[in-house]
């Protein structure tokens, strides 16, 4: 196969494409010149504002406009223009068509040609054409050579969609993964589906989750059953029976006085660390019964140098308010860790929080602890703040889209799960998900109303936990086009 170069999506030519290396219909024809040297795209220092993992790139691709007339020439030269004043006019929001760079080096493997987004020409140049100072018009054709196009594209080379892959599921919250047929060189954009099934009813309104979804499933922990030690008078309950919580049961605390509770997740497994520091973060289910008591608590970790030491690291501590008798999710930390923290219940080495009331007030003042869940924050995962999960009565879905070859920016939609009744719902977080290895993980902690979990509510049946699955859906990624 010859060497591929076309705009695509032009509206100059009906919204199709404009060759940059052969014929075009009803216009002029264009040659690739030697010279084009295609930009490989450095890694973005920072994702903040919907950008994408890797920078973007000008390209200045050398052209030959030739044909059979002057005008036919023209109009070539007036359809490159237009694309380039397309794509700066779709780059800044406006409801028209995404143009894309094709490209697919001479005998390519591929099936198909890599497609980047265009956004434009160079941004601190005045003008989107290079033309040549003379116009020749005594050759055999007319032509005007050279030509200098500058295209200014996302930095990302994409080829076609992987076969969408699904998880298992499991009530909320857990982490669900679904694997990948391999690994890729390149960091890929996945389009992520997050399912809620299991429906016999409305998934109510001021239903709240936090998403973390991951490039492997060890970096995200959610701890249902926790155990606790007091030192002092307050009672404690570790399994108290609560239908609707996670497991069936939670965590209650009486206080009775103002002593110190150490509260830590009764899970096996372990936090990876290297000599490097490891950043994560804790989140906790609370609910706080009382109206006039506080709670302040803050992350401790434990760990073992040599043989018989034992050290005890504390993190900064977070109060928890009076204000809010209705479960709610409390974040612990950024904490960072630079050995190996066990989650274990035998006190050796483990990673828990201490507990301290504000008055030992007794009965009618409890705190009441459903889970907790830990998270190593890297570039390997997006954060999300889902809210109003409530569109349809049944089961539903998040759509989170890249939209990388489409829109400016990514989509986060709610869904019914047959689909086609998409609405936008509000969210926190940058929607861009990449991934590169086997497996992608997803962790979704939530709260709704006065119920623990993300929950159906029908009528007139009790609350029911709903059920939580990915779909995914990755592009393979190139910085080397091929």
């Amino acid at each position: 196969m010859a060497t591929i170069l076309k705009l695509d999506g032009v509206n100059a030519v009906g919204g199709g494409e404009l060759n940059l290396n052969g014929a075009n219909t009803g216009m002029a024809s264009v040659e690739l010149l030697p010279g084009w040297r295609p930009r490989v795209a450095k890694r973005r220092r920072g994702q903040m504002g919907n950008q994408a993992l890797f920078d973007d790139v000008l390209e200045m691709i050398p052209l030959r406009v030739f044909g059979a007339s002057e005008l036919e020439c023209l109009a070539t030269l007036s359809a490159l223009a237009a694309a380039m004043d397309q794509a700066v006019v779709w780059r800044e929001g406006a409801a028209i068509s995404a143009v894309s760079l094709k490209y697919a080096i001479h005998n390519t493997a591929l099936a198909n040609p890599l497609e980047a987004a265009v956004l434009g020409s160079s941004l601190e140049a005045a003008d989107i054409l290079s033309l040549p100072v003379t116009f020749n018009q005594f050759l055999q054709v007319f032509e005007v050579n050279p030509v200098q196009l500058p295209v200014l594209r996302r930095g990302l080379w994409l080829g076609d969609e992987e076969s969408q892959v699904s998880s298992s599921t499991g009530e909320n919250p857990t982490v669900v993964t679904a694997s990948f047929t391999g690994s890729l060189m390149t960091p890929s954009p996945v389009k992520v589906n997050i399912e809620f099934t299991n429906g016999n009813g409305n998934l109510n309104e001021r239903g709240t989750a936090l998403a973390f979804i991951s490039d492997d499933a060890d970096k995200l922990y959610v701890a249902k059953q926790l155990i606790g030690v007091t030192s002092g008078t307050s009672g404690l309950t570790m399994a108290l029976a609560d239908a609707d919580a996670s497991d069936n049961q939670v965590l209650e605390i009486v206080p009775n006085d103002t002593t110190e509770i150490l509260i830590q997740p009764n899970v096996d497994g372990s936090l990876p660390s290297t000599a490097g520091d490891h950043l994560y973060m804790m989140f906790m289910v609370v609910q706080n019964l009382s109206a006039s008591v506080t709670w302040d608590v803050y992350q401790i970790s434990y760990y073992t140098q040599g043989s018989t030491m034992s050290r005890l690291i504390p993190m900064r501590s977070v109060r928890i308010g009076a204000d809010n008798t209705s479960p709610q999710i409390v974040k612990l930390g950024p904490f960072a860790l630079s050995h190996p923290i066990s989650l274990d219940a035998t006190g050796a080495t483990m990673l828990g929080f201490y507990l301290r009331p504000s008055a030992g007030s007794g009965a009618g003042h409890e705190l009441k602890i459903d889970s907790i869940a830990v998270v190593e924050l890297d570039g390997g995962v997006t954060a999300l703040t889902l809210r109003d999960l409530n569109y349809t009565t049944g089961d539903n879905q998040v759509k989170i889209d890249h939209q990388l070859l489409t829109r400016p920016k990514p989509s986060v939609l709610n869904d019914s799960l047959a689909g086609g009744s998409e609405h936008a719902i509000s969210y926190d977080g940058v929607p861009l998900i990449f991934n590169n290895s086997a497996e992608i993980s997803c962790l979704v902690l939530g709260t709704q109303d006065d119920n623990w979990l993300l929950g159906w509510a029908p009528t007139p049946s009790t609350f029911d936990p709903v059920d939580v699955g990915i779909k995914a859906t990755r592009q393979a990624a190139y910085l080397i086009p091929r």
